[in-house]
């Protein structure tokens, strides 16, 4: 990341830039302020992902990463994400005409493997354990979208 290029932080949310101060200072374990290569190596071991030093030397190319050059980066990459009413409309289209909020599983497993994902249910496994429950009304796992796009959009 350029260090002479950031956005306005105007555009972020306090809701965001708390969030984004308190995931900082869980990577920056040592409080020094500042994100090294050291800190996301332990990220990462601690997440049980292995990340190649070529990686993590190009993710800090110049250098530890400030807080304001950590909000900058994450801002910019939160903004290419859908909006709420994107995600609304997207999760629609698996959805029952009945106004209910939750899409079978299953179907949304299938959706997935469909889409190109090769094993939605163990890449997605940790969303799958928040955001389903068995429905005794249907008899089936269902995942609930509205809960999942509301913990993902401000």
């Amino acid at each position: 990341m350029e260090k002479s290029r950031s956005i306005s932080f105007d555009n972020l949310s306090q809701d965001f830039i708390e969030k984004m101060k308190d995931a900082f200072q869980v990577i920056d374990e040592n409080g020094d302020g500042s994100i090294t290569e050291s800190d996301l190596k332990k990220v990462y071991n601690d997440l049980g992902k292995k990340v190649d030093d070529k990686f993590l030397s190009n993710m800090l190319k110049d250098g530890p990463l400030s807080f304001p050059e950590f909000l900058t980066m994450m801002g910019k990459k939160t903004s290419s994400f859908a909006s709420k009413t994107e995600l609304v409309e997207c999760f629609k289209a698996f959805m029952p005409d009945d106004g209910r909020t939750t899409i079978d599983q299953e179907e949304l497993i299938q959706y997935l493997k469909f889409a190109g994902i090769e094993d939605p249910s163990t890449q997605f496994a940790d969303i799958f354990n928040n955001f389903t429950s068995y429905s005794q009304t249907e008899q089936k796992t269902v995942f609930h979208s509205q809960h999942f796009i509301d913990s993902i959009t401000e």
